[in-house]
């Protein structure tokens, strides 16, 4: 959370700001064991939870950090609701209870700095008197402070024990070639899959091939060449597609051909809908000769359209003049795309004045996925060099973390409302806690994972995953 807030800001957000900024103040001047087993042992005195699952011994200080501050904050606490005596003036006469009382208005941030300057002014024996209600009020704010950050900690705990729960659902493996692209519906129940043979198929839920009337596979040879990416316009029940020479086709859901966008010459590594009738693609090379003016960008790397879907006509093209684009991200607020590239690069184009607006620090070599964080500018990305980076576009010049999630490079991330998911060529998934990005739980398969796709169903993590062994796994939530 940023260090500022509005001045009428949410009761919740200010109690969380100042909550988590006394906390901190609190643990830098407590003394914390350095030894894991004096660690263990005060944890053990507190009645706490001496190991949690996935917790190495510098987290397991940290946790002790805050315990200890918590303590230390409900003793002071205690501590100055005795001093009843600050509710009189130095002269012995009451103080006036009616000076607009902090809990008769909505406070923001000005008004409480000061207020808590003047408290702990007081402590300190700075300031010999105060206003009565002042210290009332102090315990109070301070007591629903400490009880929202418990009731933080506890929904936290219920994620990551929901998590935990995701297993295995099913496999399946009718394909020919290796999965190449795969989808899962966000509002409807059904999964998309492309092939390394061009062929589109959809699936339900578990995992069976969807009929037509007349009780035939839902399935088509739609490309004749890899089917390398797949977006879905849920709104008009299209499905877009595109594949390793070019192409990008607009099918129904009974993957019937509608239409089809000419004007790549390459490989799409990534389709993104902007609402409402807008298609943004992405390819590893620009032709020779693109044809439309460029507005960003002067070489021959990767190249980006923007398609109108209805006449699927381009409105223009544009190649970026460093390397190859490898994926691409549209922010839910439809105008500011991410691009990934294979030199590492990770930029972000304004699509209002189609430029770009900034660059990032990146990885050593190529990006191979990318994914916004829900509700955030916020965004998760994978590279060849086996880390996932999380970066936020309001700090470009720093990484929020660097995780090195895999032993081989990563094929696929995915940001969802209640953790990020990884995937690699190390035939791993993984499943990270979204707040502190700590391995939550491991999956290991039988072969690399080349695509993966996650939702948020009714509070459950559901997702998908295509394999180089031509499999199709998809996992959810244990309801046995």
């Amino acid at each position: 959370m940023e260090n500022t807030i509005n001045i009428r800001a949410p009761t919740a957000e200010v109690e969380e700001y100042y909550a988590k900024l006394d906390l901190q103040e609190t643990a830098s001047k407590l003394h914390v064991p350095t030894n894991d087993d004096d660690v263990r042992k005060v944890l053990r005195d507190l009645n706490e939870t001496v190991e949690l699952p996935n917790e190495d011994k510098y987290s397991r200080r940290q946790r002790l950090s805050v315990i200890l501050a918590r303590n230390a904050i409900r003793n002071r606490l205690e501590t100055d609701g005795d001093q009843s005596i600050a509710s009189e003036n130095s002269d012995g006469s009451e103080s006036n209870n009616n000076l607009n009382p902090i809990s008769k208005i909505v406070p923001g941030a000005p008004e409480l700095r000061q207020f808590r300057q003047r408290i702990n002014d007081y402590a300190d024996g700075k300031l010999k008197q105060i206003q009565g209600y002042e210290v009332e009020q102090y315990k109070q704010f301070k007591l629903n402070s400490t009880k929202y950050m418990d009731e933080k900690l506890l929904s936290a705990r219920k994620v990551i024990s929901t998590l935990e729960t995701t297993e295995l659902f099913g496999s399946q493996n009718i394909w020919k070639r290796p999965i190449a692209a795969i989808n899962i519906s966000k509002s409807e129940n059904f999964i998309t899959v492309g092939d390394y043979s061009g062929q589109l198929s959809l699936l339900d839920l578990e995992l069976e091939p969807l009929v037509d009337e007349q009780n035939r596979p839902i399935a088509a040879q739609t490309h004749a060449y890899q089917a390398c990416c797949i977006e879905l316009d849920e709104a008009d029940k299209l499905i877009f597609s595109g594949d390793n020479k070019g192409e990008i086709l607009i099918n129904n859901y009974s993957l019937e051909k509608v239409s089809n966008f000419v004007g790549h010459t390459s490989k799409i590594t990534g389709l993104q809908q902007q609402i409402p009738n807008i298609l943004i693609s992405s390819s590893t090379s620009a032709p020779v000769n693109p044809g439309q003016p460029s507005t960003f960008g002067t070489g021959l790397g990767g190249e980006i359209r923007v398609w109108d879907i209805q006449t699927t006509k381009c409105h223009f093209s544009n190649h970026n003049s460093s390397s190859a684009i490898n994926d691409i991200k549209l922010h839910e607020s439809g105008s500011l795309l991410l691009t990934g590239e294979d030199n590492g690069a990770i930029n972000l184009i304004d699509l209002r004045i189609g430029k770009p607006a900034t660059s990032f620090v990146s990885h050593a070599s190529g990006v191979t996925s990318l994914s916004w964080r829900p509700e955030s500018f916020e965004f998760a990305s994978g590279g060849k060099d086996n880390v996932c980076l999380i970066n936020d576009i309001r700090q470009p010049e720093r990484n929020l973390n660097r995780i090195f999630a895999h032993a081989d490079a990563i094929s696929s991330v995915s940001f969802t409302d209640k953790c990020l998911v990884t995937a690699g060529f190390d035939k791993t998934i993984k499943l990270w806690s979204k707040d502190t990005y700590r391995l939550i739980k491991n999956f290991p398969t039988l072969s690399k994972i080349i695509c993966l796709d996650a939702r948020v169903v009714e509070d459950d993590l559901q997702f998908v995953t295509g394999r180089w062994d031509k499999c199709v796994d998809l996992y959810m939530k244990d309801t046995i």
